[in-house]
């Protein structure tokens, strides 16, 4: 996690601004004025940077976000519907 802002910083940075020319202006105009992947970007590496120096007690939520559904359930259905000889 320690290199994550050095990171951010020396490839994806260079990216975007150099090897995919400055995308992020196109955005900025696109979202009228506010590019909410830099922002995004942004709390994230900040986030980070709090991590790295408190710890990440607090920080970081005990369950995990998922975007997903229920797969546990899911693949326990999956089991009891197809058992192996």
């Amino acid at each position: 996690m320690s290199k994550t802002p050095r990171f951010y910083e020396n490839i994806v940075r260079k990216r975007l601004n150099q090897d995919f020319e400055q995308v992020a202006r196109y955005l900025a105009v696109h979202f009228a004025g506010v590019d909410p992947y830099a922002e995004a970007i942004r709390r994230n590496l900040d986030r980070c940077a709090r991590m790295i120096a408190e710890g990440p007690v607090g920080l970081l939520p005990h369950e995990p976000v998922t975007t997903t559904r229920n797969l546990a359930a899911i693949y326990h259905a999956a089991s009891r519907r197809h058992p192996t000889d």
